[in-house]
């Protein structure tokens, strides 16, 4: 045990003597996440800060569940089939421009739910937020506008500056009761 301390020491120091000088200064807090911990096959997105993310394979797909600050259930699926969460319910658009396959809200803009399809062999990403308030939309929208777009090649994935959902929740108009 005290060997595995030593050598994670190691690593830590090795990895901060070629980080520049103000790096070990604290962070400027952001609204949103500046890198990814967490890389799918068409977008990746950081775990926000406070949260913690159940992760499980329950099939031939990945599950990624979050609760937000004050409330508010975030699932993110990844895989082929997504389930149409909102189907028969009565729903409105998001005013977006981005090429999703389905993005929309539900009752009285208490329920969001995205999906995203780039086509191809790529996984496809649906995302699914159940609670949303006015006290915890800010915390999704950071979660949301933190997502990276990303593609696969082969066995690695390379993401670009791009947020494909930045914007969702400041441009959609939410339902009226």
């Amino acid at each position: 045990m005290k060997t595995a301390r030593v050598i994670a020491a190691g690593i830590v120091l090795a990895a901060m003597a070629n980080l520049p000088a103000n790096a070990l200064e604290a962070p400027a807090k952001a609204e949103e996440p500046q890198f990814c911990n967490i890389y799918l096959d068409t977008v990746c997105f950081s775990v926000p800060v406070g949260l913690s993310v159940d992760v499980s394979l329950p099939m031939d797909f990945m599950l990624y569940k979050m609760t937000l600050p004050d409330g508010g259930r975030v699932t993110i699926y990844s895989g082929y089939n997504p389930e149409k969460a909102l189907e028969g319910k009565a729903t409105q658009k998001c005013a977006t421009g981005m090429k999703v396959e389905s993005c929309e809200f539900a009752d009285g803009g208490k329920v969001f739910d995205l999906i995203y399809d780039k086509g191809g062999m790529a996984n496809i990403t649906h995302i699914h937020i159940d609670g949303l308030t006015d006290t915890n939309r800010g915390a999704a929208r950071a979660l949301l506008d933190g997502f990276h777009a990303c593609t696969s090649q082969g066995i690695s994935i390379a993401c670009t500056p791009e947020k494909p959902f930045r914007g969702v929740l400041h441009e959609a108009k939410r339902e009226k009761p």
